[in-house]
């Protein structure tokens, strides 16, 4: 195995980073990964529960959040259908209110006839988003995806999301 060196030194060694590197532009990180699953008819927004918190050191940071989730949205026992699912980002202060950071990112869509022997017609993904966030507080912070039909010409359709879902977020320095 190659042994890697910074300035000299081997990594087991460094105790701090060059002068030239630096590292004061991210304070913290934290990342919540694993699987989530659900389902909704609505065409209101509803909670996915994809969702993960950060406490701020400055009042002054800004918070990166990215996110990845799986989608899958599904037309079915109507003659002819489509359906589209837009995503909102809901920001959560501990001892306040929430609100809603952005909404109306389209996230999946899809559109199809029933056959007899085809009665289901679907669409799945996986999407990811970044959002740099200014919550000027330093209470826990928590962002959530929420999901919803925005567009749905059927008598009936459901969007699911289910498998692997990623959230991390990080502090910044600006």
């Amino acid at each position: 195995m190659a042994l890697i060196r910074l300035n000299n030194q081997s990594i087991s060694s460094v105790t701090a980073l060059p002068s030239a590197v630096d590292n004061r532009k991210v304070i913290q990180h934290t990342t919540s990964q694993g699987s989530s699953s659900g389902n909704s008819q609505s065409t209101s927004y509803v909670a996915t529960g994809i969702k993960h918190s950060i406490t701020p050191t400055s009042s002054s940071n800004k918070i990166l959040v990215l996110m990845n989730f799986n989608v899958w949205t599904q037309g079915h026992t109507g003659s002819y259908y489509w359906v589209k699912s837009e995503a909102r980002l809901v920001r959560s202060i501990t001892g306040g209110s929430s609100s809603n950071v952005f909404s109306g990112r389209a996230v999946n869509g899809s559109s199809g006839a029933q056959v007899p022997a085809y009665t289901y017609g679907h669409s799945m993904g996986q999407y990811s988003f970044n959002y740099l966030d200014s919550p000027s507080t330093t209470s826990e912070v928590e962002y959530e995806l929420h999901l919803q039909f925005s567009q749905l010409q059927s008598t009936n359709g459901t969007h699911y999301w289910n498998g692997y879902k990623n959230v991390t977020l990080m502090e910044l320095v600006p």
